[in-house]
């Protein structure tokens, strides 16, 4: 025999006091707050996409060191629109006997040696004497490099990855701050959306 208690429901009938109320069917969400959910998950599918962009960016732009390359932030516009202010420039050790007229190389600056420059190569004489342009320059740099000035025959530009240490380099507050609050947006937007889907 069946020990459990079945209750009967009687249309018209008045709870007994002390009996719990029957469950209210939950009312479906209407027009607006279906827009406000449906704008909730693709503001979180946004800033979920920009912070793995910009920490693939990072890695890409930090992990060619491991393998025997050297990265470097581009902070001006001279060979724009191939490589741009911010974007990381990753370079290989040069073989002075391969470089050719059309490569990117990096030297020395004669002006300033410890800011090196990255410029494609225009000429190459018979010495091994190269002449170097800008692309977004309109004459040829003023001075030859010798091969033995270059240290790095370009191999990989990645764009925009070092935009952050572009910022940190020029110190603008203005900049800082745009920076930080897109991280902090993101963020807050993506660690909202996991709260509320474990409650």
């Amino acid at each position: 025999m069946d020990d459990s208690l079945a209750l009967d429901i009687v249309p018209g009938a008045r709870a007994r006091p002390g009996a719990a109320a029957p469950a209210r069917a939950a009312r479906p969400a209407g027009r607006g707050g279906r827009l406000v959910a449906g704008t909730m998950r693709a503001l979180r599918w946004a800033a979920g996409l920009w912070l793995a962009v910009v920490t693939g960016l990072v890695l890409v732009a930090v992990v060619p060191q491991a393998f025997g390359l050297t990265a470097t932030v581009v902070t001006t516009g001279s060979m724009r629109d191939v490589i741009k202010p911010g974007d990381v420039l990753v370079y290989a050790d040069p073989d002075p006997a391969t470089i050719a007229v059309g490569d990117i190389v990096v030297f020395r600056n004669p002006a300033h040696p410890g800011v090196p420059i990255s410029h494609r190569v225009v000429d190459r004489s018979p010495d091994g004497i190269l002449r170097t342009k800008g692309d977004a320059n309109r004459s040829p740099d003023p001075f030859r490099t010798p091969l033995e000035d270059v240290i790095g025959l370009t191999r990989m530009v990645v764009p925009m990855a070092g935009r952050p240490a572009l910022i940190w380099h020029r110190g603008a507050p203005e900049d800082y701050a745009w920076w930080a609050v897109l991280v902090i947006c993101a963020v807050l937007v993506t660690s909202g959306g996991s709260r509320s889907r474990h409650p």
